[in-house]
């Protein structure tokens, strides 16, 4: 003779557990997404410095190379123009 009859299952704590860690994931990756965006923008103005500063040395070294093509060419009348007195001007 069976004593004790299952009746119903109560799955009210696995649901809740399921919801804790859903909430818990959610938290976790919107912490995740916070993270990203604060690293993300402080890297534009380092970008952005270092986009000018690329373009501002490279310039003289533009002009140079311009320069050294028309010799190149042996066109002699070209000059180059000296925009700055330090070592790339």
């Amino acid at each position: 003779m069976e004593k004790w009859r299952l009746l119903a299952v109560f799955n009210a704590p696995v649901a809740l557990s399921r919801r804790i860690f859903r909430a818990r994931e959610l938290r976790t990756l919107t912490s995740c997404c916070y993270v990203v965006g604060v690293v993300f923008l402080q890297s534009l103005p380092a970008l952005a410095t270092g986009i000018v500063l690329t373009r501002r040395i490279t310039r003289a070294c533009r002009h140079l190379y311009r320069g050294t093509q028309y010799v190149q060419a042996m066109d002699f009348s070209h000059r180059v123009q000296i925009e700055k007195r330090d070592q790339l001007g």
